[in-house]
């Protein structure tokens, strides 16, 4: 082989060379590599910098955001209601210092009832004695009714407790019935010897018995006017007001009005018709044998009279000794039966 041909070889398998041309084309695709890179980074820096400007110039919300404090409160159990607290504090202090005498649900027939003269008050009728306010409920349970059982309780009773039982006492029974008597009808109680009951309340069941042992109770007079007088034997006043009661009795016998005299100071019905029996001739005697009348209606001195209207409402209260033949009294307890007829229409 000659020179001239090894000297071919060698140019042929050595490494290439680029001519001027591809060093440009190289040069050129580096560049636009470069612009396209910068390019791209100006855009993303723009739109940062737009983004920024945007959220700073939005306004800052109206409502107040929560602090930490409030927050963490919010994450906790809520707290129990105040006013059940209030009540069920109530309860049991009503339980725990009350509820012998006056019974459960404050009707006056607790376990100690029975035993005491006179008998504890019904705290779920209406209108109290004392007043309706929480003043008056709460002068009551400090102080004390004198002559009573029921004495004062400041010593052992806190304030909370004070004021939870007088919310307590408030709400036994049924809320009273807003019902205003027309001032007709008190100008005939009143003319009559009857304190008006404003508002008129519903009346207590009540249970007794005729002179003979049967059963007897307000709902056989359903739909009638009722005259409830309460009475004993050992009481000079009852005694006396007995004949003029027989004589009403009788001149209403056809009426839409019941007459209904208890005796609550003795149970032995032979007694009671003996003690009787000169006095009444056409009036139906009845005797307490369970010795709650007298605490379902509140009845402190003898005798006492109740009036019910024919819508079962105790509307007029008397105390103490009553002419019953009056003329007052006559058109007072025919205003009450003629409401009994309209009633039945």
């Amino acid at each position: 082989m000659s020179p001239s041909s090894l000297e071919g070889l060698a140019h042929a398998d050595g490494p290439e060379t680029l001519g001027p041309q591809g060093t440009a084309s190289v040069k050129s695709v580096a560049r636009l590599l470069a612009w396209a890179a910068l390019s791209l980074g100006m855009m993303f820096l723009f739109a940062g910098l737009a983004w920024s400007i945007r959220g700073g110039m939005e306004p800052p919300s109206s409502e107040p955001q929560p602090d930490l404090e409030t927050r963490t409160r919010a994450s906790l159990v809520p707290p129990p209601d105040s006013s059940l607290v209030q009540f069920k504090r109530g309860r049991l202090a009503y339980q725990v210092h009350c509820a012998r005498c006056h019974g459960p649900e404050g009707r006056g027939d607790g376990p100690d009832a029975v035993a005491l003269r006179p008998p504890p008050r019904d705290l779920a009728s209406r209108p109290r004695a004392h007043g309706e306010t929480p003043e008056a409920i709460r002068s009551v349970i400090l102080q004390g009714i004198p002559g009573t059982a029921m004495t004062g309780w400041s010593q052992l009773l806190s304030s909370q407790e004070l004021d939870a039982v007088v919310d307590y006492v408030r709400s036994l029974g049924p809320p009273p019935r807003e019902t205003e008597a027309s001032e007709s009808q008190k100008a005939l109680l009143r003319g009559a010897g009857f304190e008006p009951i404003e508002p008129a309340i519903a009346a207590s069941p009540l249970t007794f018995e005729t002179l003979d042992g049967r059963k007897r109770t307000l709902d056989q007079d359903q739909g009638k006017a009722i005259l409830l007088v309460f009475w004993g034997t050992t009481c000079a006043p009852c005694m006396d007001e007995l004949p003029s009661l027989d004589q009403l009795a009788r001149e209403f016998a056809t009426a839409k009005l019941a007459v209904l005299p208890i005796c609550v100071d003795e149970p032995d019905a032979a007694l009671v018709r003996e003690v009787a029996r000169t006095r009444t001739k056409h009036l139906p005697l009845f005797v307490d044998q369970t010795g709650l009348a007298r605490i379902q209606y509140d009845v402190q001195t003898l005798p006492c009279a109740v009036l019910i209207d024919p819508e079962g409402r105790q509307i007029g209260r008397a105390q103490g000794g009553k002419d019953w033949s009056t003329e007052a009294v006559h058109n007072l307890l025919r205003t009450l039966a003629s409401q009994a007829d309209h009633l039945k229409e």
